[in-house]
């Protein structure tokens, strides 16, 4: 394990010993109201990895398409899968475009192997 991961891991043990200890602290924003999120953006084969991380991490995921626009149309495009580890919230994220495809009526596609492990969430209004 390197340096920089093993110290990550014991910053992590220990924040959560300084808040077992300490009511008064608020818990971090990442990860108690959005998601301690791991990135694969840059990944060469998000789709595998991301399916990695949710055979490693035992809670149920769900899956999304999300886009971010501005008001001229420039943005991006994601799949998300988002779960919880007993009360802490676990985001997965990667470009839709290097995850999804589009079909025929332009309309994007989670692959199935995301969908068999993170059903779709259900839309919202």
């Amino acid at each position: 394990m390197s340096g920089d991961r093993a110290d990550y891991i014991r910053g992590l043990r220990d924040l959560a010993g300084i808040l077992e200890q300490n009511d008064d602290l608020p818990l971090p924003y990442q990860g108690s109201k959005s998601g301690m999120t791991f990135h694969y953006l840059g990944s060469p084969d998000p789709v595998t990895e991301m399916i990695t991380a949710m055979q490693a991490i035992p809670c149920g995921f769900t899956s999304e398409i999300s886009v971010f626009e501005d008001d001229d149309g420039r943005g991006n495009a994601y799949l998300d899968l988002h779960g919880e580890l007993h009360g802490v919230k676990i985001a997965l994220t990667a470009y839709r475009k290097k995850t999804c495809t589009q079909d025929e009526d332009g309309v994007w596609r989670i692959p199935d192997a995301i969908t068999s492990r993170a059903p779709e969430a259900e839309a919202t209004a």
